[in-house]
């Protein structure tokens, strides 16, 4: 035996450590003290003696005896350090300890239980032997460390279960949360595993400590990327449901409401016994109050009220939203808001993500009520219930009311009006608080800094002051509890003059509806007819439009209606179209809507005499969004620098209004009766179909129209076929991942041609808003004074964020990070094995479900697998990023097994997906892996930004790593393959390298790759390429285009593009126009000659009237330019002969030599 004395003190320090880790990582020292309490492993078979007969009497049996080889696995460790130790008891009692304790607190639940069975079980298959290795330990004292290896593992064992089984509310999140434990509990086992081979063959100290190392490094890396992978999920999954967001509502309402606004609420006895979970009060609070009482006020002073004492989930509630509100959506809402900040709930939204989360509504509430179940106190706060559709708000109000009665630590204040449908659902249900009762003071604080303000502004007469403010005292009074009344009348007169506001002010309106009708009449009275026309389209407009528009397409869209089909799209000016309509119209974050819901009901109100009639708003809205589409500037075949053109003048204010929707206020005018379908939008459909129909389209159009269309089927076969193609197109996008980016090939299956027309309007505007060293300046605030502040729209077409956009291209690429579906099918011939899924939770709901029988492979049959199925299941693991998974796959057995054109096809999955960490990987495995070109394709097919930025910030020795050469100069990697990025088509990737390279020329100019044949070619055809290019060579120092080296730039150009921009700017450097790099070489006009195209026509014509020799010696031989076929063709692109042109040319030259003279 060896001697205690000689290890104890190393041996008992290495087993202290491990305990005060363990005792951090639990985080709970309650916990820790309860775990020392054990001390043998009899009180452990007790409590499973114990547990045996309470399961047998219930009749809920469960496998106990599957735990005896991990119980007798720990006493034979126990056994063995006892020996080196001295039988430290806080040792002891922690091996003990907590598997009494999960065992207890599994028990409360049979799914649990079970997982803890089969979970010690398998930990308990993979310990060794413990006393049976201890005649080695005498001989190897370098084994003790193996040992704390082992204490370690089971300790990390235990923070995972103690942390999880602990849980109160275990019932509630066990079958969402244990799938994620249960693998990090399969890590722990893994390396229980490794170091049971340690155990069991000779080892020495560099073995033990490369496990440590291993151990360390795999226990960060999971943490790591199961919180990276789970936040991927998270937000794929956020951005798929597209959940509404109330942030900015809330946003706007701060802005306009007084600091001191509800301080009355927050002292009434009965809000503050609702907002206190820890008395037995309703948990329902309803607010009730008329129209304009300032309910929406005071629910978002009880939002902010609340965030201190818990979550606080909010919505508001509009007659806006009322199409695409529903129970599902204002769930999903409040699932997103409160799962947004905690890792746990996030991982139950996740694991709960398959296809009923997004189509069932029960199902969602269920998601809900499991994270209500899994946190604290939860406060939700509805404004507007009245606002939306009887039926809807029923149901949402039901839910509510149900998990309320379900989950104590549930509170929900409801803001609306008292009607008759909300107050039978909430009777005897709710505590009320009348809210109109408690608005005299805050009315006349309202009243009184709004007239101050305006008295000061105005700058009234003292007469007139006073006269006004005698009009104006009963105002108060009057509004009756109603801020929206005071702040109606208060609107009506700011801009009139004295006269006309005395005379306004003389007999005050008594209602709110009073009120509105003197805005309604002082309309219809408007002077001017283009005026009232304009005041009333937009009053109808703002009620039947299917999505709130902006102002900027509201602007566009009355100049549409006054122009018709052949007006130009252009906007040289904004008016003041929000004026027109008085007090009633508002605009909130470039969005134009009522003042308050209660607008639309009375002046669509076919009660009211000279109201808006709906019906017609529609069929004007609708006829103006065709004829737009119909202007010339949507033909899909204008050029660039045209459309350019067109975008900075306004022309496509309204093109993402009137492509998305023309087509579904079309379906809901023809919901009407056939008779009534307007004959004019008949003809205007038609000329939309012969203006912008495009080839035949590869989309089938459904075999049935809907309901709605079949009065058309009779009338117009035709015009039918045509809107039944384009529903079915609609429909596609509706669940298809296509960009307006990339590759629009998508675009043929539009019977239209607006969505290519669509694609070079994105195209074109992510051009201009790339800054360039001498772009105008301007050019910004011309896009947001035509298309407001937020320009950078999402290319995904099925996304609401095409048309809201955002401020900066940060916010839209964090945004679109969450179209991404990462996860997909490992079995190449699934349809999903390219499509992908949103979370892990359905990529394996997915498997389960169609490759079950190919997943019953048991652990040894891996390595049985096909060279051709292992490169598919890399494939997989590196689409998500999964740097553990490959390095498992390819180490051991499996190293060198892939070929190189699997590895290559490796790294070129990685350049699209996954990190450099990745790369190296792969490369570290793969040696003879020397070609960088799938890389390369791999980033630009990936527009992979955050490898590129990785790459371009590679120091030199991690350089040398990865590209398997070594090189005296500093990037001359990065100069080999730099070159090819500039075929890349999305502009922040262009800007990267180029920055990147203009910092390194200024470094070093020896090498001249930016003036590589690679770079050059790669802006062929693109205008805004090339002038990126032109700018950047206009940053390097004038000196360097002295060198050879750099000359060869005009050459590289005339091989290429032939583009006369470079050519131009490099002739200004006074490059010889004949210049080659040695007498083998071609000239310039070589080069062209040897090309038959327009370009290199134009570019000859160019250098011989620049003086270029048209005999040139190449080596021994002399070569005539005129022999040469792009000579010889050369009169079918320009019009002339060569010998015409040469003439020209001499002329041309002349003429410079004399003026030179």
């Amino acid at each position: 035996m060896a001697n205690p004395n000689e290890v104890d003190n190393p041996f008992e320090k290495a087993f202290q450590n491990v305990l005060r880790d363990f005792r951090t990582k639990l985080q709970d020292d309650e916990l820790y003290r309860r775990l020392l309490r054990v001390k043998t492993p009899e009180e452990v078979y007790d409590l499973t003696d114990k547990l045996q007969e309470e399961q047998a009497r219930t009749g809920r049996m469960r496998h106990l005896s599957k735990i005896q080889p991990f119980l007798e696995g720990l006493r034979s460790y126990a056994n063995v350090i006892e020996v080196f130790m001295q039988a430290k008891p806080d040792v002891l009692a922690l091996i003990w300890g907590p598997i009494k304790l999960i065992l207890q607190w599994a028990d409360a639940l049979k799914q649990s239980m079970d997982a803890i069975i089969d979970t010690t079980e398998e930990i308990g298959a993979r310990l060794p032997e413990f006393e049976k290795s201890r005649h080695m330990f005498g001989a190897n004292k370098v084994i003790f460390e193996v040992l704390v290896l082992f204490f370690k593992d089971i300790l990390d064992f235990y923070v995972v279960a103690l942390n999880f089984f602990k849980s109160p509310r275990l019932k509630f999140i066990f079958e969402a949360l244990w799938p994620r434990q249960k693998e990090k509990i399969k890590m722990i086992v893994e390396n229980i595993g490794k170091h049971t081979l340690l155990l069991r063959n000779e080892v020495r100290l560099e073995h033990i400590q490369a496990e440590y190392d291993f151990r360390k490094k795999a226990l960060e890396h999971f943490e790591k990327s199961e919180i990276s992978h789970l936040r991927q999920e998270y937000r794929s999954l956020q951005t798929e449901i597209s959940p509404p967001s109330y942030e900015e509502t809330l946003a706007h309402i701060d802005d306009c409401t007084r600091p001191s606004a509800g301080m009355w609420l927050m002292k009434h006895d009965r809000f503050r016994d609702w907002a206190d979970t820890t008395k037995q009060s309703n948990p329902i609070l309803w607010l009730q109050g008329i129209p304009g009482s300032g309910k929406t006020h005071l629910a978002r002073a009880v939002v902010h009220e609340v965030q201190s004492k818990g979550h606080s989930l909010f919505a508001f509630l509009s007659y806006k939203a009322t199409n695409s509100i529903s129970t599902m959506s204002l769930f999903h809402s409040l699932i997103f808001q409160l799962s947004a900040d905690d890792s746990d709930l996030q991982s139950i939204v996740c694991n709960s993500s398959g296809a009923e989360f997004r189509r069932n509504p029960e199902n969602v509430q269920s998601v809900f009520r499991t994270l209500l179940s899994s946190t604290g106190p939860v406060y939700v706060i509805l404004d507007g219930l009245d606002e939306i559709d009887g039926s809807k708000r029923c149901r949402i109000l039901q839910g509510m009311l149900q998990l309320s009665a379900e989950i104590d630590t549930l509170r929900v204040l409801i803001s609306s009006r008292p009607e008759a449908d909300l107050m039978s659902l909430m009777r005897d249900k709710c505590s009320e608080i009348r809210v109109d009762a408690f608005n005299v003071g805050g009315i006349q604080s309202y009243v009184s800094q709004r007239t101050s303000a305006w008295y000061k502004e105005r700058q009234f007469s003292p007469e007139v002051r006073n006269e006004m403010e005698t009009l104006l005292a009963p105002l108060v009074a009057k509004s009756k509890g109603m801020f929206l009344y005071a702040k109606v009348v208060l609107d009506s007169i700011d801009s009139l003059e004295p006269d006309d506001i005395m005379r306004d002010l003389q007999i005050l309106p008594e209602t709110l509806h009073d009120a509105y009708s003197r805005v309604l009449e002082r309309i219809n009275k408007t002077h001017s007819a283009i005026a009232k026309e304009k005041a009333r389209m937009i009053i109808g407009w703002i009620a039947v439009s299917p999505t709130p528009l902006t102002i900027y397409e509201l602007e566009q869209a009355l100049a549409v209606h006054a122009q018709g089909i052949t007006g130009t799209g252009r906007m040289p000016s904004s008016p003041p179209l929000v004026r027109l309509c008085g007090p009633i119209v508002e605009v909130v974050d470039e969005y134009v809507q009522y003042v308050h819901f209660t607008v639309y009901e009375y002046f669509l109100s076919p009660q009211i005499s000279n109201s808006i009639d709906p019906d017609d708003s529609r069929i004007s809205l609708t006829a103006s969004c065709i004829k737009y589409l119909c202007q010339h500037h949507h033909e899909s075949t204008i050029d660039q620098e045209a459309r350019s053109s067109l975008i900075l003048g306004g022309a496509y204010r309204f093109h993402h209004y009137a492509s998305s929707f023309w087509l579904e206020l079309v379906e809901k005018i023809m919901g009407r009766k056939k008779d009534l379908f307007p004959s004019a939008l008949m003809d205007l459909l038609e000329i939309l179909f012969e203006a912008r129909g495009g080839s035949s389209p590869d989309l089938e159009a459904k075999n049935s129209s809907t309901r709605s269309l079949q009065f058309l089927e009779t009338l117009n076969p035709k015009l039918h076929s045509e809107i039944n193609s384009a529903i079915s197109f609609r429909d596609l996008c509706s669940k298809s991942g296509f960009e307006l980016r990339r590759n629009c090939n998508w675009t043929n299956l539009d019977p239209l041609d607006l969505s290519r027309t669509s694609c070079q309007i994105f195209e074109e505007t992510e051009k201009l808003l790339i800054p360039l060293s001498n772009h105008d300046k301007n050019i910004k605030s011309t896009l947001e004074r035509h298309y407001g502040q937020r320009l950078y729209k999402c290319a995904y077409v099925d996304c609401i964020f095409k048309r809201h956009g955002f401020d900066s291209s940060v916010l839209r690429r964090e945004h679109e990070k969450g179209h991404e579906k990462p996860w997909k099918c490992s079995f190449a011939d699934c349809e999903y094995h390219e499509g992908g899924f949103l979370s892990r939770k359905m990529r394996d709901d997915h498997l389960n479900s169609f490759h079950c029988q190919d997943n019953l492979r048991t652990h040894n049959e891996v390595s049985q697998i096909s060279r051709e199925d292992l490169g598919n299941v890399c494939l997989d693991l590196v689409r998500a990023n999964d740097i553990a998974g490959v390095e498992n796959i390819l180490t051991g057995k499996n190293r060198g097994i892939l070929s190189t054109a699997q590895a290559e096809q490796l790294v070129q999955c990685a350049g699209q997906f996954a990190s450099l960490e990745m790369i190296i990987l792969i490369k570290k495995h793969r040696d003879m892996l020397t070609d960088l070109k799938s890389l390369v394709q791999g980033v630009l097919e990936g527009n992979n930004l955050k490898l590129f930025q990785a790459l371009l910030t590679l120091s030199t020795s991690e350089m040398e790593k990865l590209y398997f050469y070594k090189h005296s100069k500093t990037n001359y990697g990065r100069r080999l393959w730099l070159p090819q990025f500039m075929g890349s088509n999305d502009p922040e990737m262009l800007e990267m390298l180029c920055n990147w390279i203009e910092q390194d020329i200024q470094k070093s100019k020896e090498f001249a790759y930016p003036v590589s044949a690679t770079m050059i070619s790669a802006t062929r055809g693109n205008n805004y390429k090339e002038q990126l290019l032109l700018e950047l060579w206009r940053t390097f120092p004038k000196h360097v285009w002295y060198e050879s080296r750099w000359k060869i730039a005009l050459s590289n150009v005339a091989s290429t593009t032939c583009s006369l921009k470079l050519a131009g700017f490099l002739i200004e450097q006074h490059i010889p126009i004949d210049f080659r790099s040695t007498t083998a070489a071609f000239t310039p006009l070589l080069h062209a000659s040897k090309l038959d195209n327009a370009a290199a026509a134009e570019f000859m014509k160019f250098l011989l009237c620049k003086g270029a020799k048209t005999v040139v010696d190449v080596g021994q031989r002399s070569i005539r330019i005129s022999e040469q076929k792009g000579a010889q063709n050369i009169f079918k692109w320009l019009g002339f002969t060569w010998d015409e042109l040469v003439a020209e040319g001499e002329k041309a030259k002349g003429h410079s030599t004399d003026s030179t003279a």
